[in-house]
């Protein structure tokens, strides 16, 4: 692969993390404005503690933090972890789309 392409690809990688994590967090917000409960146990007791929108911006910190620190390991298996962390966080939106639909 040349690296015009490989920086695309990694570019769109990264933007995709990033996308799917705000998804996360604002179907995150819907949900529970709309009644559901938070199942990750970390974001849960964040929201119990601090509150709703203050758990949210922690998650896009971290999210902003976590792929900052990828990024600078420059190594292949990195580009794969995000790939399948975007797959995983494109389902969690997924099932929150679909647990707000479902009400």
């Amino acid at each position: 692969m040349n690296l015009e392409k490989s920086t695309k690809s990694r570019f769109y990688i990264v933007s995709l993390w990033l996308a799917f994590n705000l998804l996360d967090a604002i179907t995150t917000y819907i949900g529970i404005r709309n009644g559901n409960r938070e199942f990750n146990p970390i974001y849960h007791r964040l929201m119990t503690q601090f509150g709703l929108l203050p758990a949210l911006v922690v998650k896009m910190i971290i999210a902003i933090v976590i792929v900052t620190i990828l990024l600078t390991c420059r190594r292949e298996k990195t580009w794969k972890v995000l790939r399948i962390s975007n797959v995983v966080i494109c389902g969690s939106v997924l099932w929150n789309i679909r647990i707000i639909i479902g009400r």
